[in-house]
């Protein structure tokens, strides 16, 4: 199975993210094995409590070996702090690429 990890820079981006990533992942039955997401820019509002795809990126993260990473850059220039999901490390690039060195595949959108 190969490895994958993600980059999503796109708030946009939700009927993907829920339906082909975070959806198969909070099952168990994702293409590929996902080693980490990295939420940056407008993707960090995936991260955000009650947003539609929060209760999957939770679930996906409480099941697997999965690294998910907020930027913390993002996060503050969009003063989300106090809104985004409990557990959640909050890092840079360089936080997220000591986990996707393992990916076969890096996939950003």
């Amino acid at each position: 199975m190969k490895k994958l990890a993600y980059i999503v820079t796109k708030q946009h981006t939700g009927e993907f993210m829920e339906d082909s990533v975070l959806l198969p992942l909070s099952q168990g039955n994702h293409v590929g094995e996902v080693v980490a997401i990295y939420f940056v820019e407008d993707g960090i509002y995936h991260l955000v409590k009650g947003a539609r795809s929060s209760k999957n990126i939770k679930v996906a993260q409480e099941n697997g070996k999965l690294k998910i990473i907020g930027c913390k850059t993002s996060i503050k220039n969009r003063n989300l702090q106090n809104v985004i999901i409990d557990g959640i490390e909050q890092g840079n690039f360089n936080d997220f690429f000591k986990y996707a060195t393992e990916a076969d595949y890096i996939i950003s959108f």
